[in-house]
């Protein structure tokens, strides 16, 4: 026996697509905001991390995540190798350079990847830890 999926009803799918571009609309709107703040305060900071400390700030402020940035943030990891390509086809195209600062480079890749580990390590025992003591107080 073959499972038959149920597909969603047109209306469903139109309503998540909806969603989802509204969404990516938010997340580019934001990313906007980081450009527009970056040149007004002449920040020394790029503007897509300037809009995306932005998003960080609203998604605090919100205590969740709203759906259609869920979709559209889901949606966009999915597919992030295609975002990456781009750069690791820069640093083939710039290999001469690299030999020449290979070493730099080297560094800095180790302690970016140490330092993301370790902030990574420390925020998931973080959240975990604050998870165990809340179900342990509503359970009690």
């Amino acid at each position: 026996m073959t499972e038959t999926r149920s597909r969603p009803s047109p209306l469903r799918w139109l309503a998540a697509a909806a969603q989802f571009c509204l969404g990516v609309a938010i997340l580019l709107l934001l990313q906007k905001a980081g450009d527009a703040a970056v040149a007004r305060f002449a920040l020394p900071l790029p503007g897509a991390l300037v809009g995306m400390l932005l998003l960080l700030a609203a998604l605090v402020a919100m205590g969740r995540v709203p759906r259609p940035i869920a979709l559209a943030a889901g949606g966009l990891l999915r597919h992030i190798m295609l975002f990456l390509m781009p750069v690791v086809a820069g640093v083939l195209d710039h290999l001469d350079m690299l030999q020449g600062h290979w070493l730099p480079f080297m560094v800095s890749c180790l302690l970016g990847t140490a330092l993301t580990l370790v902030v990574t390590a420390a925020l998931l025992q973080r959240l975990l830890h604050g998870r165990a003591a809340a179900s342990g107080a509503s359970a009690g």
